[in-house]
């Protein structure tokens, strides 16, 4: 009788175990880390089709707060972030204008509060051309709580220039982890 008992306890242990484990895998999935996948060629030479990249989801949680800031989880300009806009698909931009920023694009360039961004992820011959949301010579200026993105590969990127100003909450956070291909496995 005792055997049966010290089997079902570890029995029970062992299931007790899987839950929590479980729960702790399914904690960190929803609130720390995501993984996710580069479609599309919007991001090249900075991220290719078929990527995979851990999301940081504490940025999505802590960016505006104190200790947000003194730990880099604020979002700032040069950022790559992970976004869904509603009813479009999961997507990864560079920040380029943050709140409260008056945005122009002139000459197939952007400027940020009458200054020329400086971007040197992108080529120097890289030609900006204009939106649906966002057309040459025209000023917007950028809500709070919200940012302007862009994707590097500026031809074929479907970004703020067309699909308008995205909302902090539609952040999910701040890859920082390319985990395949193996030979381009680094930190972001």
């Amino acid at each position: 009788m005792k055997n049966k008992l010290d089997a079902n306890k570890g029995l029970l242990d062992f299931f007790q175990s899987i839950v929590i484990a479980l729960a702790i895998a399914i904690f960190i999935y929803l609130f720390v880390v995501t993984p996710s996948e580069v479609e599309g060629k919007s991001m090249e030479p900075t991220f290719f089709t078929g990527e995979r990249l851990y999301t940081n989801r504490l940025s999505h949680w802590f960016s505006s707060t104190v200790i947000g800031k003194d730990l880099g989880l604020s979002y700032e300009r040069g950022n790559i972030v992970v976004f869904q806009k509603p009813g479009m698909d999961m997507l990864i931009k560079r920040i380029i204008g943050l709140p409260g920023e008056i945005i122009e694009l002139k000459n197939g360039n952007f400027y940020i509060n009458d200054l020329l961004l400086d971007e040197p992820y992108i080529s120097s011959t890289l030609f900006t051309k204009e939106g649906s949301f966002l057309r040459e010579d025209q000023r917007l200026t950028i809500p709070e709580n919200t940012y302007f993105v862009a994707g590097d590969n500026r031809p074929v990127s479907n970004d703020s220039r067309y699909i308008g100003f995205i909302d902090t909450d539609w952040i999910l956070g701040k890859p920082f982890l390319r985990i395949w291909p193996f030979n381009r496995i680094t930190t972001l």
